[in-house]
């Protein structure tokens, strides 16, 4: 063998034989290893004249050689010569006898050739002579082993191990050989190839060995293969037990018999897709060809051999050991089914009339007379020189004024009161109960008991005795061959389950149970297919939980239902309409037409509402998640204008599940630093968890003030107005006419639905394995049916197609053509392989132990244990004692009780007590009903105007600014009005149509009131632009908001402060520019962020950013706490009354913003820039006037032309005896924005 790449086989296989008797040799350690061999015939040796030379066995033809060159190859010429005649003689004597006693003439070839060997090297041995080794020279070996023969004297050596990329690295004219060595001894080495025995999977080696005392040899407990295959089973059978009567135990002293039929065969098919069917077959478009290889796995029975220990039991000489094994087991089962049917009718009805009249007549009669003096006289003196280097001044002024007034007036109350009540009250009540309760009850009890005494033994006084259990291991020969090819049509075939598509809607239960009923009913209707080839076993209860709903659904849509799956969720509807839950408010208001009515825009004039509970408790309404304010947009401005907006209750408030009807009393509505007078209202409600509306305050004309006017010096501009008319909820009336239906997924149990839904998603998430399942099991009559209608090349799929579906490949299915031509089996197809597995049986076998503990027999000590047995025995088991049953006792079989009545007599509630008159006499006894006609306010006004010297030019410029500010405002709430008017309609629709029209009307609202915008801007800029200017200007105003808009894209501002990194809020224009677009789009930043929608195409645009700041960030401290200055102690400074924003415009852009194809949102980052600053101011303790308003007049005269964005004390130190210097640090804003994308 030239080289170990071309080694096929994978195992070197050993019987050893007694060379007498040729029977197996069992426990034989055999050593193995490969080696790379260079062999040299040495030169022949020269004997010499030698008697023994003459005879046999030297003189045979076939040894004499072979012990000529065994004596060769032990030594060599000087050695042999430089022996003494007399020792040669004895050598070859030794030689000749060894040869003649072993009867080496008779062995074979090999066997001769190795006998040869074994003798030379034993007569050296025996003279005493050194060994040499010559002729053949190991220059590498790869040791394989060593395994000890089993009982039938067979070992296996793996040869798969080798590292043949290093054996294959052997220098030229080397050979390799598999050295066996037979006890491990180098003088026993056999050569395996040598003997030219060989199969595809084995090299095999017989070896006939002399007869060696193999007892010593077990205590080795060597393995006998290394890694058992079907090649072992087929060189031993009687390894694995295959023989017709198995050796197993010690010495082969038990017997098994094993059956040599095949136990199980097995069927399989394969699939195989040919892109070109063979030439005469002709398939139509949709049809591929293709082959199922048909294969048969039989599966044969090689009998029995022993694993691994799986117990011990170990006894020392002479114990005896009594074991008691009691097997008990106690089973009960109970099942107790009830079905129980409830209905119940209640007929109520309560009739109550109630007439209250109430007639209050107050007449109130006041006469009144006032007058008013003023008078006042003003002057002034002055007078100044200089000479030289000196100056003279000097100046007098004085004011002088007097106010005299006076009031008197009379009043006369006389008042009437008639209070008439007519109250009748009928209530009737009928109640029809019906129970049916049917109870079974199922109970079943099982005790077993099994009892097993066993004694165990070592009755020889001298070993130990250990009884081993051997797990049994059962052996299978699996063969795999080739049955048939046969060619096929590969059929597309459909999706038998339903498509898994996405619902019109998600959050629609409709869609979502419409699917669920989908699936159930194709899952059910294939449920003889899909229940046995089901992936888990848990979820076989959902097949029966399906045919539920699936009946269901058959019911409903027995009894005429369009939409059998819709219906009403588990969870019921709330009894009563105060358990009706709100979560939004819709407002209406209309400002009343008169003085100082609208409410200015200003971020101090808040309007605040209040959802008042009947305890007392106010929740204060929301407009978005950080806002309390809903005066925003200019909406309460315009006078005898509708204002729409929304108000939400908080999310955490109310446990987050919405305000009770039946908690709520009113609305207050809460106005600061501002007036405002509320001409009508309305309020409605959305109830849950329908979205129903509900009128709280129907449109309702109040004409009520909030707060005060500021004609006169008091400033208090907050008021509040509480509205308790709300519609009350009516205590026994249902929130819908008729309660629905629950859908039918509802009317199963949670168990059933659990299952259900569990079994219906896993089928979805495996579709393609199911489909294929369904595919499958199509009955062939029923694809007979359908092939009669599908047309084939010539005729229909039926007359070439063979109905019967053979497999699945893909989306297609196997069908056997019938006029297609099979290939011829190939008969070597085939494959086979060894299996093992293991049994639940033991095999116990007992071993005494190799040291004995008995002493030697001395004549002078007693040894006779016969007539002295040992007196120390185990004690006796105490009788096993049977367990007594312990029976469980049935469950009871108490039908349900009978629910509670529900049927009760209402009680009329009291009649009111009349109050209206008390109300009246109340209101008119009110002091300071009538106006003061004094003129006090007046003239305190004019006296202060005087004192200030006041000039007209600021008060024009006043008026001026307030009639802009009232152009601008009557322009928003135009556009206001036409968008809440759209909103409304939008909020009122009930169906797509309406809904469509009120979306188109919104949209329309605020494009036209844009266009109209543009409109009048370039009628005021007429003058300054030619006509033809004009003209283009005005088609591109008509061109822009008449054209149809791109998809609208959600741009969002985060603005902050430079320095400090505080969000920054105020009102902003942002206005983009490109690609023949210019947007101009106003947004308003809460807490920092603001986010509009525009119009825009993919493209890049250039973006301005300008605006105002409307508030201070946290980070402007107005109040300031002033720590103590030497002795004078600590004060506040409060700046909140003289700070205030100074609204100056911010700026900034940005050359480039992108915007993506597709894009729906685009983020810009807006940063304001700020400037560092110092300012100080001291106060003087001394004087009367309070230090903390000195500070704060003298620091609010150094800020208040500063836009503050940081400010803070830094420092308070005495300044003198009585006076303390104040610094204060702050930043300002530059007007400057920097405008980032991203």
């Amino acid at each position: 063998m030239r080289s170990i790449g071309h080694l096929t086989q994978t195992h070197l296989s050993v019987l050893a034989l007694n060379r007498d008797t040729h029977a197996p040799l069992a426990r034989m350690p055999v050593y193995a290893e490969v080696s790379l061999v260079v062999d040299a015939p040495p030169s022949p040796l020269d004997l010499g004249e030698i008697r023994a030379l003459s005879d046999e066995p030297f003189t045979h033809p076939a040894l004499g050689p072979l012990l000529r060159e065994a004596l060769a190859r032990a030594m060599d010429d000087p050695t042999y010569l430089a022996l003494p005649r007399q020792r040669r003689e004895e050598l070859i004597e030794a030689v000749a006898e060894l040869a003649r006693d072993r009867r080496l003439v008779d062995l074979s070839d090999e066997a001769r050739r190795i006998g040869a060997a074994e003798v030379v090297a034993e007569a050296l041995d025996r003279l005493g002579i050194a060994r040499q080794a010559r002729g053949s020279t190991t220059t590498y070996s790869y040791p394989l082993g060593t395994l000890a023969t089993d009982h039938a004297g067979y070992a296996s050596f793996d040869l798969r191990r080798i590292d043949r990329e290093l054996l294959r690295a052997g220098r030229t004219g080397a050979q390799y050989a598999f050295h066996l060595y037979p006890l491990g001894r180098e003088s026993s080495r056999y050569n395996a190839v040598q003997q030219a025995r060989f199969t595809r999977d084995a090299i095999f080696a017989k070896l006939e060995l002399a007869p060696v005392d193999l007892a010593p040899m077990t205590v080795l407990n060597l393995p006998s293969m290394q890694n058992p295959a079907l090649v072992d089973w087929y060189l031993s059978p009687g390894s694995f037990a295959a023989a017709p009567d198995l050796l197993i135990g010690a010495d082969g002293c038990e017997k098994l018999v094993v059956a040599p039929v095949a136990l199980r065969e097995f069927g399989f098919r394969q699939v195989v897709r040919v892109t070109e069917p063979p030439d005469g077959v002709e398939l139509p478009g949709d049809v591929r060809f293709g082959y199922v290889d048909e294969y048969r796995a039989t599966w044969y029975a090689l009998g029995h051999s022993l694993g691994e220990i799986q117990y011990s039991l170990p006894l020392a000489p002479g114990e005896s050991v009594k074991l008691a094994v009691v097997d008990w087991a106690w089973s009960g089962e109970s099942a107790r089914q009830e079905e129980t049917e409830f209905s119940e009718q209640l007929l109520h009805r309560t009739h109550r009339d109630r007439v209250i009249t109430e007639t209050v007549h107050a007449t109130l009669q006041e006469w009144q007379r006032g007058g008013t003096v003023l008078g006042g006289a003003a002057g002034s003196v002055g007078a100044s020189g200089t000479g030289g280097a000196a100056g003279i001044a000097g100046g007098a002024t004085m004011a002088l004024g007097g106010s005299y007034s006076t009031s008197s007036g009379s009043r006369v109350l006389a008042a009437e009161n008639v209070h008439r009540l007519s109250d009748g009250f009928v209530q009737s009540s009928a109640a029809h109960r019906e129970l049916a309760s049917t109870v079974v009850i199922q109970s079943r009890q099982e005790e077993r008991e099994t009892i097993q005494t066993r004694t165990f033994t070592n009755h020889n006084r001298g070993h130990t005795l250990t009884i081993l259990y051997y797990e049994v291991l059962r052996h299978y020969r699996v063969e795999t061959s080739w049955v048939r090819r046969r060619p096929v049509a590969l059929v597309r075939h459909g999706a038998v389950l339903p498509e898994d598509e996405p619902p019109a809607d998600p959050n629609t239960p409709s869609d979502e149970a419409k699917v669920e009923a989908t699936w159930a009913a194709a899952v059910s209707r294939h449920r003889p297919a899909l229940e046995p080839y089901l992936r888990d076993e848990r979820l076989r209860p959902g097949f029966a939980a399906v045919d539920r709903l699936v009946a269901l659904l058959g019911e409903r849509r027995g009894h005429g239902h369009q939409e059998p799956w819709a219906g009403t969720s588990a969870s019921p509807p709330p009894t009563t309409e105060r358990d009706q839950r709100f979560t939004m408010f819709e407002f209406d208001v209309t400002t009343f037409d008169g003085l100082h009515d609208e409410m200015t825009n200003d971020s101090e004039n808040h309007l605040r509402i209040y959802a008042v509970k009947h305890d007392g408790a106010a929740i204060e309404l929301v407009r978005d998640d950080t806002s309390t304010n809903f005066n925003t947009g200019g909406r309460l401005r315009s006078r005898g204008e509708r204002a729409l907006f929304f108000a939400f209750v908080p999310v955490g408030a109310e446990e987050g599940k919405g305000l009770r009807w039946g908690d709520l009393a009113g609305f207050s509505i809460y106005t600061v630093n501002d007036t405002w007078k509320v001409h009508w209202l309305a309020v409605s409600a959305f109830a849950l968890p329908d979205k129903r509306r509900v009128v709280l305050i129907p449109p309702t004309e109040y004409k009520l003030m909030f707060g005060k006017y500021r004609d006169g010096q008091d400033h208090d501009d907050s008021g509040n107005n509480t509205f308790t008319t709300i519609t009350p909820p009516q205590p026994d009336r249902e929130p819908g006419q008729v309660p629905g239906l629950p859908a039918p997924r509802f009317l199963l149990t949670p168990e059933e639905r659990a299952a259900c839904q569990g079994l219906l998603d896993h089928i979805r998430r495996h579709g393609t394995y199911y489909d294929t399942v369904i595919a499958l099991s199509r009955h062939p009559n029923e694809i007979a049916v359908e092939f009669e209608g599908r047309d084939w090349i010539t005729g229909n799929y039926l007359d070439h197609l063979d109905p019967r579906p053979l497999d699945v490949f893909g989306s297609a299915v196997a069908y056997a053509l019938l006029d297609g031509e099979a290939p011829d089996v190939d008969p070597a197809a085939r494959t086979e392989r060894l299996v093992t597995f293991p049994t639940r049986g033991v095999f116990a076998e007992g071993k005494l132990g190799h040291c004995t503990i008995s002493e030697e027999i001395d004549n002078t000590r007693f040894w006779q244990w016969d007539q002295h047995p040992l007196p120390v025995t185990a004690p006796d088991i105490n009788p096993a004692t049977p367990v007594s049953p312990t029976p469980q006792a049935p469950p009871a079989t108490t039908p349900t009780s009978f629910p509670s009545s529900v049927v009760s007599i209402v009680a009329p509630t009291a009649a009111p007590d009349p109050t209206g008159l008390a109300a009246a006499l109340t209101a008119f006894a009110t002091p300071n009903i009538f106006r003061d006609m004094s003129g006090r306010a007046e003239v305190a006004d004019l006296l202060k105007k005087l004192s200030d010297n006041s000039i007209g030019i600021a008060e024009a410029a006043r008026k001026a600014k307030e009639l802009q500010q009232k152009y601008e405002t009557d322009l928003a709430t135009a556009q206001h009005s036409r968008e809440a008017a759209a909103l409304k309609a939008l909020t009122e629709a009930k169906t797509p149509a309406q809904e469509a029209a009120a979306r188109s009307a919104l949209e329309s609202a605020g494009r036209a009131a844009d266009l109209e915008a543009d409109l009048r801007r370039l009628a005021a800029s007429g003058a300054m632009l030619s006509p033809a200017e004009q003209a283009r200007v005005r088609d591109e105003i008509l061109r822009r908001w008449t054209r149809p808009e791109p998809d609208r894209v959600r741009v969002t501002f985060h603005h902050t402060h430079a320095g400090s990194g505080e969000r920054l809020n105020g009102e902003f224009d942002a206005v983009l520019t490109g690609g023949g677009v210019t947007e101009r789009v106003p947004y308003t930043t809460v807490v920092g962020v603001g986010t509009v929608e525009v119009a825009l195409p993919p493209g890049q645009y250039a973006l301005a950013i300008e605006g105002r700041r409307t508030a201070f960030p946290a980070t402007v401290r107005t109040r300031l706490d002033v720590p103590a200055v030497g002795t004078h102690p600590g004060f506040d400074v409060d700046l909140g009354t003289v700070l205030s924003p100074l609204r100056r415009t911010l700026s900034g852009h940005l050359a480039t913003l992108s915007v993506p194809v597709g894009a729906k949102r685009v983020s810009v980052t807006v940063t304001a820039g700020e400037q560092s600053a110092t300012a100080a101011h001291t106060v003087n303790y001394a004087t009367a006037t309070p230090v903390g308003q000195q500070a704060a007049g003298g620091l609010g005269t150094l800020l208040k032309n500063s836009d503050l964005a940081t400010l803070a004390l830094v420092g308070a130190v005495a300044d003198g005896a009585d006076k303390g210097a104040l610094t204060v640090a702050y930043t300002y804003l530059t007007g400057a924005l920097t405008v980032t994308a991203g």
